[in-house]
């Protein structure tokens, strides 16, 4: 888990501004990426431990982003163009802090079960995670959405 991880607000300003036809990019993104993270081949055991972790990890990262997405078209509005104060605290907060417990509980619970998580780092480790993704959504995705968001 990172303390900032930007690659969450760029799969939600993907998911936001293009749709669900990013689900594929932003799982084959997520999915390199933690494989990435969690490369260890040393022996098979330990490459098939990689391979499931990162399948695990990008599924749920890319249900994250989906479900920040759907929450801010239901809850803030297809089309909003974030000029008032309860429309952009709703995006922020839906975007954020709601949707990124997805991929930190299915990730540190899988880590758990794997054994790569001790019980008693479990707390500081969902904490580290949905705090990382929290800020990369809080972040980036704003900045993203500057660039590639439609014009209105």
């Amino acid at each position: 888990a990172s303390p900032i991880w930007p690659a969450a607000g760029i799969a939600f300003a993907g998911m936001v501004t293009y749709g669900r036809k990013v689900i594929p990019g932003v799982w084959l993104g997520a999915l390199i990426t933690q494989i990435y993270s969690f490369l260890d081949h040393t022996d098979q055991e330990s490459l098939l431990f990689t391979l499931i972790v990162g399948a695990i990890a990008s599924i749920a990262a890319t249900l994250q982003a989906v479900l920040g997405a759907e929450l801010t078209r239901r809850y803030v509005g297809p089309d909003n163009p974030l000029i008032d104060d309860a429309s952009i605290l709703r995006f922020m907060a839906l975007g954020g802090p709601v949707s990124c417990v997805v991929s930190a509980s299915v990730g540190v619970i899988t880590l758990f079960f794997k054994g790569a998580v001790v019980r008693e780092d479990i707390s500081a480790s969902w904490w580290t995670w949905w705090t990382g993704d929290t800020i990369g959504v809080l972040i980036f995705a704003p900045l993203l959405l500057c660039f590639i968001g439609t014009l209105r």
